[in-house]
This record gives C-alpha cells, sequence and structure tokens, in this order.
C-alpha cells in the first residue's frame, strides 16, 4: 500500500501505482511521512489528478449516454442484490446460531431421557427383586403358619381325646366340656 493510500483512508488493494505512473516513486517512499500542510497538498494533488484521470478516462471511452444508463441500472440492480444478500446472510446466520442452541436443547433432552429411562430399568429391576424377596418371605411364612395350625390342630386333637369321656366315666360329664356355652350348639365360623 502506498502513502497516499493511508493518507487517504484507502484499505485492501492499492491501485495507486496504475492510476497516477508519474506519482508512483513518490507515492512508494515507506520512509516519507508527510506533515499536516504537505499532508493538505497531497490530497489536493491527488484529487486533481483522479479527477484528470478520470475525466480523459470518460472522454476515451466509447461510450454512449445510452451505455451508460444501462451500466447505471446494472450498478444499481448489483448494489440491490448485494443488499438483498447481505439480509439472507445476516438471516442464515441467525438461524445457524438458533438451530444450534436447539440442536444442544435437543441433546439435553435425549440425554434426560435416556437417565429417565435407565432409573426407572433400575427401579424397575429393584421392585421385582423386592416383590421376589416378599413372595418368598410370604411362602416361608404360610409354611411356618401352616405348621403351627397343624402343631395346634394336633396338640387340640390330644387335648379332645384326652376330653372324651373314658367308659367308665358318669355320661354327660365329659360332654359338658367340649360343648359350646353359648349359641345352642352352633360353630362359630
Amino acid at each position: 500500500m502506498c502513502v497516499s493510500c493511508v493518507v487517504l483512508g484507502r484499505s485492501a488493494v492499492c491501485v495507486c501505482v496504475f492510476v497516477f505512473p508519474r506519482l508512483t516513486p513518490f507515492l512508494l517512499l515507506p520512509s516519507f511521512l508527510p506533515s499536516p500542510p504537505q499532508n493538505a497538498n497531497l490530497k489536493e494533488d491527488l484529487a486533481k489528478e483522479t479527477r484528470r484521470v478520470s475525466e480523459s478516462a470518460r472522454r476515451e471511452s466509447p461510450l454512449g449516454a445510452k451505455e451508460r444508463a444501462r451500466h447505471k441500472s446494472v450498478a444499481r440492480k448489483l448494489e440491490q442484490l448485494v443488499g438483498v444478500h447481505r439480509t439472507l446472510l445476516r438471516k442464515y446466520a441467525t438461524l445457524e446460531l438458533e438451530s444450534a442452541e436447539l440442536r444442544k436443547k435437543i441433546s439435553l433432552r435425549d440425554d434426560r431421557i435416556s437417565q429417565l429411562e435407565a432409573t426407572a430399568r433400575t427401579r424397575n429391576a429393584n421392585l421385582r427383586m423386592q416383590a421376589a424377596t416378599h413372595l418368598r418371605e410370604m411362602s416361608r411364612l404360610r409354611s411356618i403358619h401352616e405348621r403351627q395350625l397343624t402343631e395346634v390342630a394336633l396338640s387340640h386333637s390330644v387335648v379332645r381325646s384326652r376330653l372324651r369321656p373314658r367308659s367308665g366315666s358318669k355320661p354327660g360329664h365329659g360332654a359338658k366340656v367340649s360343648m359350646p356355652i353359648r349359641g345352642k350348639g352352633r360353630t362359630a365360623s
């Protein structure tokens, strides 16, 4: 980049070498830093030279009025297209950001769902194990209870057999013991 482009604030590509061939040695001096009065003179010289070059380019170009108007309309359409393109780029960028955020949310949701499924599976397995343990315990308790009932039944039968009247005893004496006191013979269910 040449010094004049730096002074004028131009960026990117320096075209001064091509536009101002007479000023090229002056412009390309890297150690030259103009003072403020020289800066104003440089700007004026540069503005004059650009006007002169643009006027000579207009005079030399064989474009007619129709072609210039066509070029202007094409340039205008190009500017409109560039504007539309920029708005589309902005929309695309915002949509990309939104889609990235939504992907993160979906990923978090899927992770949470998988955690809940794993938790449900472990709880289900624990409940099945507890149910099996309860069933074993219940069957053990039933067998104990049945054993106790049979023992009680056996002990009652032994007691009843002892309470039955023997052949030499008074009639009705042993029967009164085994008969219910109330209810006149009804058995309790």
